[in-house]
Formats: structure tokens, C-alpha cells, sequence
């Protein structure tokens, strides 16, 4: 019988391939080529490259995973069957099986796949109890647990403290210790530095004026400092790489998702998977790993996995930077490794290129007698810069045949890496009679032919027959020969949804000098009307009554239709935002009051009737940046809030006793039609509040 046959890896590619034919019951056949690597060779004779996935209909070639995606996409829209399945069923599955052996499945036995060798390693804290707990554990709790916030000291102000006394007193309540246990089981953190004492004090003091902060909050710079590595490190530096890769890939497959016609990774859910808490722990074993004593080959190969390592958990860490902030983001985002800390473009720079310049940065990395430069390498290939450009996480819709760059097959690699990355679209684009590159040729230029003739000829020789003649035919029509490349940005967020948007001030612990006096969370002046405002809220007679249903079929409706997850009708008190209705999609315990010093609303009811107050970034406003429902766990991004206006009890016009507002923990945009849909909805809140009190002056009529 016929089949679908697909070639596939354990990349997230072939991993979206997977779920858009299991979405739509549609069986197949699958060849991996980790399990089964001799038939690479198979798939370039059929599909006319190696990149993976590539998808077979019987013997049709329908191609990598856009085609397949626009191949099922029209198979949706058909009316001649009822289902995918049905057509699968007449079209495919009545055809004998594939006479061609390059499709069918070796009857060898499969390669073992890579595997994560074991638990991730983690080290033991032990509790006043006498049990035992991982340092991961202990911190996430003492996150959850503890008061946090921008605390002054001298002259500088440090992010998400405590005191002393705050730290202490929270022990006591969450663990039901007395405060001398208390005590001790402060300076149990501090001896093995979960805890820092804000002026490198070694003795606890449970003080108002002494100030803490967590390890995995001092640097959030420094990608793997969420606590400092205690136990032995292992030798294998090349086997504790791979075996963080492959976790990597693990975390990030849990997040991922169908989204239209398209897969992605959900990066809200990270923060849930219940291996990425152990992920954190066991990455900052790399803090003392070696590279010296490695191989060449080990080297390099531990070279491109802990810059596709490090890339990844920063996209979850830090987020995404936009295109005109990748040099910032490569620059600013570090970690550590053999005791030295890198930015991610010291590494490429400075470790595989040979401490160079490059395009985004002007000067060598390593200067005067930077320890660094001991690590350099004194020759490159730059096929290395199609290896760390290459895969799901970076945008890419090609995904190389192998998971792991390996010192056994390493120069295969890196040719296969080269082809796959000049084959790929959105790395070499020939259209309209323009060709487009990936910018990397304009950052690396130097590491590649000078002239754009001599750069294409290079890259079309990598290429498979159809575009290598599409691109030589463009080149041949230009004038003289002579073309002009088009740099094109990479989108490494194509394939990421609910992420976080790079911002360089989020990666900043501390603040000093005039800094550190500007900075500070924006509380909301009073109205100029203020007391005719609260005399106003108060004849509503709403405050502190019970939910009713009139308001949260509103704020229900609002919710599904701009698929948020909060939704309230917030009255503004003297010192409280209360929340009449309360849409809440989260996690965290649902509230029905805020101090007014911390809520949006009170900001929003400063605007005229009918003006939205909107903030679609809120980490991004100096306002609100340092928030602690922005800064936070809650992780508060987007505002948008509709002044709720009524006549005031004085007779002088009207005053804004609230808002109906919007909010996600990602930063949104919105359209006019989208905008004036909450004025909408606003609208009908106000009647509800006022069908109350004009019933009661009837009343009393």
C-alpha cells in the first residue's frame, strides 16, 4: 500500500512536520536520520538535499516543512473530500507500495539515538529539618516566597532585595522556625552562596538595615549565574555540553504547539516544564568546565554547541531581540565557562574567529593581556557561520541532519551545514530578480570573498541544481555581471510565540550615581478633582459588593475576543483599585484588590473621558519598568485601559471612577478596530454602573 514517507531528525522541524500530520490523522512512514545516517546519501539522490524534514506522497516529492505546511493547507480547503484522512485514503493509501529503495525504511537495526546521560546534575542543601532538597528547589521557593524590591544603598539602588529582618521573619512564618533556626539557616545560604549579603558581609544579620538578594538574581547579564557551581566538575566538558543540548531540546519540545499552519514554541510554558528549574542548576556546571586540554576537533565541536546552547536559553532567559537590536543583545547577554565570562559575540569573535573584528564589532574582543585570548583559535572556517546559523530556534525552516556537531564527523558537518544553509530561502532569496542573503555576510564580510560576484559564485556552488541555475541566471542578467546584494535580517522569533522582547535595562541588577535616583516606579498623582472623584465612586454604592453577572458577561466577552488574560472592571478607592469583575487566567492566586500605588488604573484614570490610556510594552516604559507586578514573577507587559466616566456628584462635568482594562504578560499591539471594540465594551460598563444608583434615586423619588 502507499505511504507518506518522511525523513526527519530530532529537531523541532521535523517535530512540527510530525504534529501537522498527526493533527490531521494522516499516517506516515518515518526515516530518521540519527537513528538511520546512511541514508542521507538516499535523500539527497530524491530530494535533492539533506536538509530535513523532507516529505514524500507516495514517490512525489512535496519538500521540507513550508511545502509540506502549504501542501496540507490545501488539502484543508478541498471540497471533494470530506477529511484529510479520506483523501489520504483514496489518493495515497490505494497506490502499491514505493518501488523505490532510497524511500524505504533500512531493515537494519536503527543507530541508538542520543540521550540525555542520566539526571541532570544538581547539588544538596539541607534543611533545618534534616532533609534534603536541590539548590534549584530551594531558590525557586525562596523566590516565590519572599518580598522583593529596588532597595537604596549609599548611593546606588539594587534590584529585587530584602532585608535582613524580612528574610528572616519569612523563614519563620513558611517554615515554622524559631528566629535563632531561622538565623542559622540564613547563614547556611549565605556560606553556600545562595544568598549575597549587599556589601559582601560573610556573618548573617537579620536587620531592617542590612540588604540580601538571591544568587540567581545578582546577574541577570550573565546567562548561567542562577547559582554558583559547588560540586565537582566533570571532565568531560564535550559530554556535559551534549547532555544540556539534548535537555534543551527536551524543555523546548514540551512548549511546543500548533499555531495555525504553523508550529511553535510556546515560551510561556517554559517556565512550567518541570525540567527546566534542574536545567538552570546544571547549566552553571559550566562555569569552571575546561576547554583547554581538548582536541581541535573537541574544541570546535564544544565551540558551536554551547553558542547554539547559550543562544536558546537566552531567547527563554532574556527574549528576543528585533532586528535593529541583535548587536546589543550579542554584545550584552554573557556566560560563563572556564571561569571566564563571555558575551555571546566574544565567543564568536574572539574564541572561533581568531580575536577579530567583525561588523558589530569595531574592536578585537581580547586587548592588552586579557586570560581570554589564551582560548582563541588561531585558524577559522567560516562554514562555522552556517553551523551557528542554522535550525527551528533561529528561524529557520531547514534543520541540519544531525543533532549534535560531533569531533568524529565534524568536517561532514560542516559541508552539510554549508549546503543546507545555501539552500534554505531565507539565507540565499532569488526573487524579482534580486538576491537577498542572510546579513550575517554583511557582519562576517571579512571572513568571506569581498566582491558580492565572487561571494554568490561561492554560495552557488553549495546550492542544488534548480537554484544554483535561478541564481546564476540573476547574476547573468544583471548588467555586466555586476549585482547588488540585499542584506536580510533573520527573524529568530518566527517560530516563538508568548516570548518576551529583548530590552538591555531588564539585564541591569543595580543602578548608581543620578541613575539610581531617577530610577523609581511612577506613582499616579491624584486627579485634580480628587474629592469630588471619590464622593462620586462612593454614590454608586458598589464598592465591596458581590460579583454579579451583568459585568462579567462584559469582561467574559472581552477576554475570548482579545484572547487575554486579565480582564477587569477596576474602581479606583483612596488607596485600593478594586476589582468589581475579575477575568483572571494565571497561575498566581486570583486577587480582588491591588494598592492603588501599584496599578495602572490610577495613571489611566488621568485621561480625558473616553481617551484610552494604552502601554504596549510596559518594561519598556521608564514608567512602570520597575513595577513590581512588571518586574516581578507576575511579569505584567501590556496596559490598556478605558476611563470609566460619570456624571460627577457636584454638578462640575464628569470624573473617571475607573477603567475597564486589558492586560497580558506579553507586550501587544492593537488596531483601530481593536481599539475602539474596548470603547465599545467601556461604553456598556458605564451603563451598568449607573442602572444602580438611577434605580435608587427613583427609589427615593
Amino acid at each position: 500500500m502507499g505511504h507518506i514517507t518522511l525523513f526527519t531528525t530530532d529537531d523541532l522541524n521535523s517535530t512540527a512536520a510530525k504534529l501537522a500530520l498527526d493533527a490531521r490523522d494522516l499516517p506516515y512512514v518515518e526515516i530518521n536520520l540519527h537513528q538511520y545516517p546512511q541514508k542521507k546519501k538516499d535523500l539527497l539522490s530524491q530530494a535533492g538535499t539533506i536538509a530535513v524534514p523532507q516529505a514524500f506522497f507516495n514517490t512525489r516529492l512535496v519538500g521540507g516543512l513550508p511545502a509540506l505546511q502549504k501542501e496540507l493547507q490545501g488539502w484543508d480547503t478541498m471540497t471533494k473530500y470530506k477529511s484529510a484522512r479520506e483523501r489520504f485514503d483514496k489518493e495515497i493509501l490505494k497506490f502499491p507500495e514505493p518501488s523505490n529503495k532510497n524511500l524505504a525504511k533500512p531493515d537494519a537495526d536503527p543507530t541508538e539515538k542520543a540521550k540525555m546521560d542520566g539526571a541532570l546534575p544538581s547539588s544538596k542543601v539541607q534543611l533545618p529539618d534534616g532533609n534534603c532538597t536541590t539548590v534549584h528547589d530551594i531558590t525557586r521557593k525562596l523566590c516565590q516566597s519572599l518580598p522583593r524590591s529596588d532597595i537604596k544603598v549609599r548611593n546606588s539602588v539594587y534590584a529585587n532585595c530584602f532585608t535582613g529582618e524580612d528574610l528572616r521573619s519569612a523563614l519563620e512564618d513558611s517554615m515554622a522556625l524559631s528566629t535563632t533556626e531561622a538565623e542559622s539557616f540564613c547563614q547556611y545560604l549565605v556560606d553556600h552562596r545562595i544568598l549575597h549579603h549587599i556589601g559582601s558581609r560573610s556573618k548573617f544579620k537579620g536587620k531592617a538595615s542590612d540588604v540580601y538578594r538571591l544568587q540567581c538574581l545578582m546577574a541577570p547579564d550573565v546567562l548561567n549565574s542562577y547559582c554558583f557551581w559547588t560540586a565537582d566538575v566533570r571532565s568531560d566538558t564535550v559530554k556535559i555540553v551534549e547532555n544540556l543540548l539534548l535537555a534543551m531540546t527536551k524543555i523546548e519540545k514540551e512548549a511546543f504547539t500548533l499555531s495555525g499552519y504553523s508550529s511553535k514554541i510556546d515560551y510561556s510554558k517554559i517556565k512550567y516544564s518541570s525540567l527546566f528549574p534542574a536545567f538552570e542548576e546544571a547549566i552553571c556546571e559550566l562555569q569552571d568546565a575546561k576547554l583547554t586540554g581538548l582536541t581541535p576537533k573537541a574544541k570546535l565541536v564544544t565551540c558551536m554547541n554551547v553558542y547554539n546552547l547559550m543562544l536558546r536559553y537566552a531567547f527563554i532567559k532574556i527574549g528576543f531581540p528585533k532586528p535593529d537590536d541583535m548587536a546589543a543583545f550579542l554584545t550584552s547577554i554573557k556566560f560563563k565557562i572556564q571561569g571566564q565570562v563571555f558575551s555571546l559575540q566574544d565567543w564568536v569573535d574572539g574564541i572561533m574567529r581568531g580575536n577579530r573584528k567583525s561588523g558589530l564589532s569595531k574592536q578585537v574582543p581580547f586587548s592588552g593581556k586579557d586570560a581570554r585570548k589564551e582560548l582563541a583559535f588561531t585558524d577559522f572556517d567560516n562554514r562555522v557561520h552556517y553551523c551557528l546559523a542554522s535550525g527551528f530556534s533561529f528561524g529557520s525552516p531547514a534543520s541540519l541532519p544531525f543533532g549534535l556537531f560531533t569531533s568524529d564527523n565534524v568536517y561532514e558537518q560542516l559541508d552539510i551545514a554549508a549546503q543546507v544553509f545555501a539552500e534554505a530561502d531565507h539565507n540565499v532569496r532569488v526573487r524579482d530578480g534580486t538576491i537577498g542573503v542572510n546579513s550575517l555576510f554583511e557582519w562576517y564580510r571579512a571572513d568571506f570573498p569581498s566582491a558580492d560576484k565572487d561571494l554568490l559564485e561561492q554560495l552557488t556552488g553549495l546550492m542544488s541544481s534548480g537554484k544554483r541555475m535561478e541564481t546564476r541566471q540573476v547574476v547573468s542578467n544583471s548588467v555586466k555581471g555586476n549585482i547588488k546584494l540585499q542584506y536580510v535580517r533573520p527573524d529568530w522569533s518566527k517560530h516563538a510565540m508568548n516570548c518576551v522582547t529583548f530590552d538591555k535595562k531588564a539585564t541591569a541588577s543595580d543602578a548608581t550615581g543620578i541613575r539610581a535616583i531617577l530610577r523609581r516606579f511612577k506613582i499616579a498623582r491624584f486627579a485634580p478633582r480628587e474629592a469630588a472623584r471619590l464622593e462620586t465612586l462612593e454614590s454608586l454604592n458598589i464598592l465591596d459588593t458581590q460579583p454579579e453577572e451583568r459585568f462579567d458577561r462584559l469582561t467574559r466577552a472581552l477576554q475570548q475576543d482579545f484572547d487575554m488574560p486579565f480582564v477587569f472592571v477596576s474602581l479606583v478607592d483612596e488607596e485600593r483599585l478594586w476589582l468589581k469583575s475579575n477575568q483572571w487566567n494565571c497561575e498566581f492566586p486570583k486577587t480582588d484588590e491591588v494598592g492603588r500605588d501599584v496599578g495602572f488604573c490610577s495613571h489611566a484614570i488621568l485621561n480625558k473621558p473616553g481617551e484610552l490610556f494604552l502601554v504596549p510594552d510596559l518594561a519598556a516604559d521608564d514608567r512602570f519598568a520597575d513595577s513590581p507586578i512588571v518586574a516581578g514573577d507576575l511579569g505584567l507587559r501590556f496596559y490598556a485601559g478605558y476611563p470609566l466616566d460619570i456624571d460627577s456628584v457636584d454638578g462640575n462635568g464628569t470624573v473617571n471612577v475607573g477603567t475597564l482594562c486589558l492586560l497580558d504578560r506579553k507586550p501587544r499591539e492593537l488596531t483601530q478596530a481593536q481599539l475602539e471594540k474596548i470603547r465599545e465594551y467601556g461604553k456598556l460598563v458605564k451603563t451598568e454602573l449607573l442602572k444602580k444608583r438611577q434605580a435608587e434615586s427613583l427609589v427615593s423619588v
